[in-house]
């Protein structure tokens, strides 16, 4: 019993301290499975994260995967439970929810209504995960999504040749999953910026730049899940914000810094017996993938930008894992959309992300009802940032980074 008292002292120590080392947030998590013990003899009250588990989904044609996703499902729940360290969202919940807003956790998952389904739970992370497989390759996908944010914090693959050895990875699973939850608890930092315009370096914002700022800044934190407690910009461009996050503080800070420019122009081809390009387009190269490809030519002028863009989630094939970035248009982006599909039938229409080529697809009807999907070579954390960026509009000044200090 002392033994189990003093492991108690080392983990409440551990969580107190605010711990972000990977190593000693595993030592942390093997701690509390070796050691399982009731919430409150570690816990502050308030501090146990909710964690809903949905059900694991069978991928492709049945293969006799039911029972081992039920197993999987139910192991994962348990050793969460054993944890200490999160609470449950009952499983009758999760079924209800789900089913009123007809959401299905297969195939192309949407971040952003698992993340308002979440919501509807009262739960801080949502686990989703697939079985696929048969006979002698058993493969299994698990997701771990923060409801605040709307991010996939956890995302890993489990392979086996049997289903007794794919079950007896699920240990492994819950240990990655309470590790990024466990990390994922907010603390409070100020970031400090130096603010210059984007037109005249040595010059100040103008007050509609500095609101225009202020609120970008607060929009950035907040869809990333973190709480803006101030944000003062002095005349001299000095910008410092107060704030409890639940990410890495220098990534955050990088993300408040960058813009992402999206554009949409049409292909153009040289004249027959001709190389050099038509008037009006210029060559363009394609962002760097797996797949060599030569420049294309695109109008000079964007058709399309990202600022007739009312918002963009991620979603992410619970199957495959590539994630895509999915976008919907404002009134006149609809607008603009529509008919440029509609005059453009069989051409191709690039997709620019800060003036390199993502794709070219060929538009093959019109597009109405607003929306498109970006894919290209994004990893999760790029499409993140990416639908970040377009839900919360352009920078109006360049920042540099001053100083990050943790409260």
């Amino acid at each position: 019993m002392k033994a189990v008292s003093d492991t108690n002292d080392l983990i409440a120590a551990f969580v107190t301290d605010g711990v972000r080392s990977k190593l000693l947030i595993r030592m942390l998590v093997l701690l509390i499975m070796a050691f399982p013990v009731p919430p409150a003899a570690v816990f502050a009250a308030g501090d146990l994260r909710t964690v809903a588990v949905t059900d694991f989904e069978i991928a492709g044609e049945e293969t006799g995967g039911k029972l081992l996703a039920r197993k999987i499902t139910d192991s994962l729940t348990n050793l969460m439970v054993k944890s200490g360290y999160v609470q449950m969202v009952e499983r009758s919940k999760i079924h209800r929810i789900l089913d009123e807003q007809k959401l299905i956790l297969s195939g192309l998952i949407d971040t952003s209504r698992v993340s308002s389904a979440g919501k509807l739970m009262a739960a801080d992370f949502v686990i989703t995960g697939t079985l696929a497989g048969g006979e002698n390759e058993w493969l299994s996908n698990v997701r771990l999504l923060e409801v605040a944010s709307g991010k996939i914090i956890y995302a890993e693959s489990f392979g086996a040749k049997t289903k007794s050895d794919l079950n007896r990875q699920v240990p492994e699973m819950a240990v990655g999953i309470l590790e990024k939850i466990i990390a994922s608890r907010p603390e409070e930092y100020v970031l400090t910026f130096l603010a210059r315009p984007k037109e005249k370096r040595d010059g100040r914002l103008s007050t509609q730049q500095q609101d225009t700022l202020r609120s970008i800044m607060r929009r950035k934190i907040e869809n990333s899940g973190g709480l803006v407690k101030t944000i003062t910009l002095d005349p001299a461009g000095k910008l410092v914000i107060d704030a409890a996050i639940i990410t890495d503080a220098l990534w955050l800070s990088g993300l408040l810094m960058t813009d992402d420019v999206l554009e949409f122009r049409l292909v153009g081809y040289p004249e027959e017996g001709k190389t050099e390009a038509p008037e009006g387009f210029i060559p363009m190269k394609y962002r760097e993938g797996e797949e060599k490809r030569p420049p294309i030519l695109v109008k000079k002028e964007a058709d399309l930008t990202g600022s007739d863009i009312e918002n963009a989630s991620v979603a992410l094939d619970n199957f495959t894992g590539q994630p895509v970035v999915q976008i919907e248009f404002n009134r006149k982006g609809t607008k603009i959309f529509s008919e440029l599909t509609r005059d453009n039938v069989r051409n191709q229409l690039a997709i620019v992300l800060n003036g390199e080529v993502l794709s070219a697809p060929v538009i093959q009807e019109e597009i109405r009802g607003g929306q498109a999907m970006i894919s290209g070579v994004f990893t999760l954390e790029g499409a993140y940032r990416l639908a970040l960026n377009l839900r919360a509009g352009r920078l109006p000044a360049n920042l540099e980074l001053l100083g990050i200090e943790k409260r």
